[in-house]
């Protein structure tokens, strides 16, 4: 960090350290942010995780998401799955899109098309009232259509496997 702020005395990134090191979550992920876009300070990947990484351990959903799907990119399947879930459970629309479509496309996991209708149902209930998600609740319905007319005959082909 120190550094950073010689090298790159200017820098927004310098006035975000501080908080980050002072464990403010949401200061850390957008210091994860920076990083990884490589906004006013060299792009590092590495870098960034590490900031998401604080974020996540701190509860901080979007960045457990973020750490779910750096840990997808290089193949860590349990810690990417364990990551999501945390995202999930506390009601974040990318993960529980990103769980669903795993469940029903058996995605690194087993595929499960009565946990990817959960999913599907979970993310429907965040976003059917929200004026934001209008392209989301268009497709989530699909699925969930879908779903709920297939899931008994997905259920017997899965059974017979």
């Amino acid at each position: 960090a120190v550094l950073c702020r010689l090298k790159y005395p200017f820098h927004v990134v310098n006035y975000f350290l501080d908080p980050a090191k002072a464990g403010d979550a949401s200061i850390q992920f957008m210091c994860g942010v920076l990083y990884e876009l490589g906004l006013d300070i060299p792009q590092s990947h590495v870098r960034a995780f590490q900031y998401f990484k604080l974020a996540a351990n701190q509860g901080l959903a979007k960045a457990q998401y973020e750490v779910a799907s750096h840990y997808l990119r290089i193949t860590k399947k349990q810690e990417a799955l364990e990551y999501m879930l945390l995202a999930a459970n506390q009601g974040y629309l990318p993960a529980l899109l990103m769980l669903a479509y795993r469940y029903e496309k058996g995605m690194d996991i087993k595929e499960s098309p009565e946990k990817a209708l959960e999913y599907y149902k979970k993310a429907f209930k965040i976003c059917e009232n929200h004026p934001c998600y209008v392209e989301h609740q268009l497709f989530i319905k699909k699925k969930l259509l879908i779903y709920q007319k297939a899931l008994p005959q997905k259920q017997a082909l899965l059974k017979k496997k």
